[in-house]
């Protein structure tokens, strides 16, 4: 996420809790949630907002870091759970070898036994199969991002 979305969900925040945050805490969120998806961040900040037409689950008071994990980490299950139907459907009508999967869907597939596994399954499988993948998936989703080519390699291939 860029620091000018991270910095407009930060606003609203603020103008719905009616305060500024400091400066420093600022720079805490944004070393804890500079890595997270854009997406993420933002439908976790409004599950948190308490503005007009705001569900009455809202926090009284701003919310800290461990709040917004919390709603950060109910995205990626969301996103887990979506891609394991959208798998289960591709596999039972036969597309399976067609669909595109991208890496953290296969990071998933593969830590669960792979394709063949689930494609082969049987019921009495399948929750705990499912269990496997969703842990994956999310693992792999809260995974921070790493440069490609450490500096160091780089000049190594020079």
């Amino acid at each position: 996420m860029d620091k000018q979305f991270f910095s407009d969900q930060i606003a609203l925040l603020e103008l719905d809790y009616r305060t500024d945050m400091p400066v420093e805490e600022k720079r805490s969120w944004w070393s804890e949630f500079q890595n997270a998806k854009p997406e993420h961040f933002a439908e976790a900040i409004n599950r948190l907002r308490r503005g007009d037409g705001r569900p009455e689950s809202a926090l009284p008071f701003m919310p800290k870091k461990p709040e917004v994990v919390r709603a950060l980490e109910g995205s990626a299950h969301r996103d887990a759970l979506e891609t394991w139907t959208g798998l289960m459907n591709c596999i039972r009508s036969g597309l399976i070898e067609t669909a595109k999967i991208g890496p953290k869907t296969r990071y998933a597939i593969d830590a669960c036994g792979g394709i063949r596994k689930l494609q082969y399954m049987g019921d009495d499988e399948t929750p705990w199969v499912k269990k496997e993948f969703i842990e994956a998936f999310e693992a792999y989703a809260s995974a921070p991002v790493v440069p490609m080519i450490d500096q160091r390699i780089q000049e190594r291939l020079k």
